[in-house]
């Protein structure tokens, strides 16, 4: 994959994270009886400083490479919510 390719694939990935968070952000979910639970606890808990990473839950490559992506997904939340 070109370098051009992959940085449009990249935005394209971080833009679809955006558009969720803006579509369900404010949305509950209700997990096998248990709610309600933000839908999207990675928004949720960065807008009260206390979302510490996917990486955390596990130390996975998959998790690292979410965590990079929701924080350039983030600066854009932040930027549009200034």
């Amino acid at each position: 994959m070109a370098i051009g390719e992959m940085d449009r694939a990249r935005l394209g990935r971080i833009g679809r994270i955006l558009g969720a968070w803006l579509r369900e952000g404010d949305d509950t979910a209700y997990l096998d009886g248990e709610g309600p639970l933000p839908a999207h606890p990675e928004l949720y808990y960065r807008r009260s400083g206390e979302w510490r990473g996917w990486v955390v839950l596990a130390d996975t490559e998959e998790n690292r490479q979410q965590d990079e992506l929701e924080e350039q997904a983030w600066i854009v939340w932040k930027a549009m919510h200034a």
